[in-house]
């Protein structure tokens, strides 16, 4: 073969585009391949997502999570939750850079979820549940009916007793 010729592409790229280099010594070609699988910065995920299934928690998380939503195209709780929780692990420090995930497809998938919700979504997915001491987080009282407990809650452990 001679060295200035450019062998064809191989078959396991769909498209090869030949890009003209000068060099000292020829005018050599590199090939640049596409497939049409999904690529992502957040590869990484995959890892963390595998953890997580095996530990059961998207069961676990179905089991606690006081939502129960009433439209039909409402997104399964579970998933806004996942998809919330893989926003943090791709470094997502607030609502706004959880939900720009959406435009990664490929996030969505390597979590196991329909999609990762917009930011209205998680707001309101998060509004469901109310603080009612340091650190603890529980879901409205108003689901139980009981009001009176969780402010039994903040003033049994707030300062002083």
């Amino acid at each position: 073969m001679n060295p200035n010729q450019v062998p064809g592409p191989r078959p396991e790229a769909h498209q090869t585009v030949r890009l003209e280099i000068d060099t000292q010594a020829a005018a050599p070609s590199i090939r640049i391949g596409f497939t049409d699988q999904r690529l992502t910065a957040h590869g990484g995920l995959i890892v963390r997502s595998h953890f997580l299934r095996q530990k059961r928690f998207r069961q676990q998380l179905r089991e606690v999570l006081p939502h129960d939503p009433t439209s039909p195209n409402a997104y399964d709780p579970t998933d806004v939750a996942l998809g919330y929780v893989g926003g943090i692990l791709a470094g997502a420090d607030k609502l706004s850079r959880v939900a720009w995930l959406q435009s990664d497809a490929a996030v969505a998938e390597v979590l196991g979820i329909e999609a990762v919700a917009s930011e209205s979504t998680l707001s309101r997915f998060f509004g469901v549940f109310k603080f009612c001491s340091a650190g603890v987080f529980s879901p409205c009282a108003s689901r139980s009916g009981d009001d009176q407990t969780a402010r039994g809650i903040v003033r049994r452990t707030g300062p002083g007793g």
